[in-house]
């Protein structure tokens, strides 16, 4: 049988080969004129071709300063690799691209910020012998490798990967792992990680699988790996295989951004699945690359149609560098709110923070479950409206009603929207610091609602115009808005935000449109104070330099005093 499946894999194509179609193409014949057909489907030869150096990666990408001032190994001595496949996806002159940003080194890489550290989760401490972390009482992490074909600069095991040999266990500690698995009994699933564990051969890693296999308590095995997403090639025939001997055998691939899903990253998958392999995502959530609700779904939705289900969304771990990837834990939940309810079930990863020090990965839910109101549940949906579950048996029997100020006679929460500028959010759009210097920081933001919530109201961040236009057209409602946008362009800015309200007829706090429109021309004020007889200094409105000319007011002028 081995010798038949062996003549089988001379004849089958190497790996994916569908997308062969014309970008990858055209990058093969400028940059590997040389290669074959058969050899760029080849995984050993994308292994062996891997951009590994920065003057190298400079003939295939127009490097900006930030990247070409790092050398080739950034974060820390975080070495770079990247497959001439997966550098056939990146932009060879925007290097502010979502995947070119998560696999070129980034001068950003050398600022460490508070709270980073190079073991942020604890592994070590948790590794009770070399290779193997067991952090939960009945599964381990089994590292077998410290070796990827292509290193994410935002890699949690950036202090272990790539420097040094490609395997990180000889004979002597792969029997080690082994057997402390085999000696606690209560072990019964066992993720393989590294490092990437198919970049190992065949052989390699059914040594590890037969192993594990062997070990009668041990009922499932996973495979933790970004092979199928950045060297496709390397899902062979024989591959799938050899890996269906090892069922139950489940597979979590770790995708990134939509531009990922190439047909021959959609090929990869379908071999695998075929194979009976579930396969789960794992994304990791990314500033400037992966962080709107747009990507994000757009991602979960190409993953549904390869037949890979959306599994866990991470917050992006405090590694030594990494400041310049990571998102407010915020963005996160508006991410998970903007897709629950708004598509399948299936589409919506669990959002989580895997704990710093070794807590472990926690689940962070936008709030669905809003707390009691005598003998009803009340409960939080998609669109933030609060609806009622009849629950008499829960709270032990309680009969308490709730005395919250934000209850209504309904026994409904008061649910007020928070409409805001965050001076942040414009900044990283490119605007300047004098252009946002009205805006708001997220610590007030913060307060606000922290004060509204301590009265026993319901509060909802809209932010600023676009996102409440947006969210009014989506049929979105609030009771009430408390307001302290301040708009971006024109007079009438401050009072973009209370005139949709009006529209809407949504009440909110503060001044109404015309108030706010005429109290930003500072002339019409003085003009409407004049015209109701109150006594104001004389004036004159310079809309350009030659007006300068026309001024006749006599000096001195009188200082104005507001």
């Amino acid at each position: 049988m081995e010798e038949h499946a062996a003549n089988i894999e001379e004849i089958e194509p190497p790996g994916p080969t569908a997308g062969f179609h014309h970008r990858t193409l055209s990058f093969r014949e400028r940059f590997f004129p040389e290669a074959t057909f058969a050899e760029w489907n080849d995984w050993r030869w994308q292994l062996r071709h891997r951009i590994r150096d920065i003057d190298t990666l400079s003939r295939f990408l127009s490097l900006s300063d930030d990247e070409r001032t790092m050398d080739d190994h950034g974060m820390k001595g975080f070495p770079m690799a990247i497959t001439p496949y997966y550098a056939s996806l990146l932009d060879q002159e925007n290097p502010c691209q979502p995947l070119r940003r998560t696999v070129v080194p980034h001068i950003a890489e050398n600022v460490c910020s508070p709270g980073e550290a190079r073991d942020p989760l604890g592994e070590e401490q948790d590794s009770p012998v070399a290779g193997i972390v067991h952090r939960y009482p009945d599964r381990v992490l089994f590292m077998v490798t410290k070796f990827c074909s292509t290193y994410c600069r935002y890699c949690t095991r950036s202090r272990l990967v790539g420097n040094g040999d490609k395997l990180v266990f000889n004979g002597a500690q792969l029997e080690n792992a082994l057997a402390y698995i085999k000696s606690h009994s209560y072990v019964r699933d066992v993720l393989i990680s590294g490092g990437d564990p198919l970049t190992l051969s065949d052989e390699k890693l059914e040594k590890v699988l037969s192993g594990l296999r062997r070990i009668r308590h041990v009922e499932f095995l996973r495979i933790g790996t970004k092979v199928p997403v950045v060297l496709p090639q390397r899902i062979t025939p024989a591959l799938t295989r050899m890996l269906r001997r090892y069922h139950p055998l489940w597979m979590s691939i770790h995708f990134t951004h939509p531009d990922e899903l190439t047909p021959e990253v959609a090929e990869a998958c379908g071999r695998l699945a075929d194979a009976g392999i579930p396969l789960g995502s794992q994304t990791v959530l990314l500033a400037g690359v992966n962080d709107n609700v747009e990507s994000m779904k757009d991602l979960m939705h190409g993953l549904l149609r390869i037949r890979v289900k959306p599994y866990y969304l991470y917050q992006c771990d405090p590694i030594l560098g990494s400041a310049h990837f990571r998102t407010p834990v915020e963005k996160g939940i508006e991410i998970i709110a903007g897709l629950r309810g708004h598509t399948t079930g299936y589409a919506a990863p669990t959002y989580v923070i895997d704990a710093p020090g070794g807590g472990g990965k926690i689940p962070i839910f936008p709030a669905s479950f809003v707390g009691r109101d005598g003998d009803d549940v009340l409960l939080r949906n998609y669109q933030g409206r609060i609806y009622r579950y009849p629950d008499p048996g829960g709270n032990l029997g309680s009969k308490s009603h709730s005395n919250r100020r934000g209850i209504q006679d309904t026994g409904k929460l008061m649910r007020i929207g928070i409409t805001y500028d965050l001076r942040e959010d414009y900044i990283a759009e490119g605007f300047s610091e004098e252009e946002t210097a009205e805006f708001d920081r997220e610590d007030t933001i913060v307060a606000i609602e922290k004060a509204l919530e301590d009265l026993g109201y319901e509060t909802d961040r809209i932010g600023n115009v676009k996102n409440l236009t947006s969210r009014l057209v989506a049929g979105e409602r609030w009771d009430m808005v408390f307001n302290i946008a301040e708009g971006l362009k024109g007079f009438g800015r401050e009072a973009q935000v209370p005139a949709l309200l009006d529209a809407y007829n949504i009440p909110y706090t503060f001044s109404d449109p015309l108030v706010l429109s005429l109290t930003l021309h500072k002339a019409m004020v003085k003009r409407v104070v004049r015209q109701l007889g109150i006594t104001t200094p004389d004036f004159f409105v310079v809309e350009k330099a030659s007006d300068l000319e026309k001024v006749g007011l006599p000096l001195p002028l009188p200082r104005h005093r507001g």
